[in-house]
């Protein structure tokens, strides 16, 4: 079991780092553009979440017979157990440190996209006022009432 367990740990690091690259360039577009790479990266996050939550599965069935309340607690008992080899515990400790990572800088990036989608909000409602400001007839072709300027509301 430990040499599965061993397997599953590399395949799920790889696919954790994969996550971070694809969060670096996240944070890139958010920060340079440009912004349509955005909805190919989501679809490729999803994709490697899913691919995730598959091997975390597995995990789960490899030890199913192990005491403890979550999937983690059941890895870290099966870790201190006899069977559990050197390297077993040395991939469960990047694991969880790169996780870490993923977790910090997924938060970061929705932290920029948040503040990215309130400036864009903060433009737009500049840009609809001045849009108001400046028509001297509205679309139904009729005088707007106040336009701003005092030269031509007073004509």
């Amino acid at each position: 079991m430990s040499q599965a367990v061993e397997s599953l740990l590399s395949t799920e690091l790889a696919a954790v780092d994969q996550f971070l690259e694809l969060l670096g360039e996240e944070q890139r577009v958010l920060q340079e553009g440009p912004a349509e790479r955005l909805r190919s990266l989501g679809e490729e996050k999803l994709a490697l979440v899913d691919a995730l939550n598959r091997l975390e599965s597995e995990r789960e069935q490899l030890l199913a017979g192990t005491p403890g309340p979550s999937n983690r607690a059941r890895m870290e008992s099966w870790l201190a157990g006899k069977t559990a080899t050197p390297a077993c515990r040395a991939q469960w400790a990047r694991l969880m440190e790169r996780a870490g990572e993923a977790r910090r800088l997924h938060t970061l990036n929705a932290e920029m996209v948040n503040s990215l989608l309130r400036r864009t909000g903060e433009a737009i409602d500049i840009l609809m006022q001045r849009k108001k400001e400046a028509a001297l007839y509205g679309s139904d072709g009729q005088a707007t009432e106040v336009t701003g300027s005092r030269i031509v509301d007073s004509a």
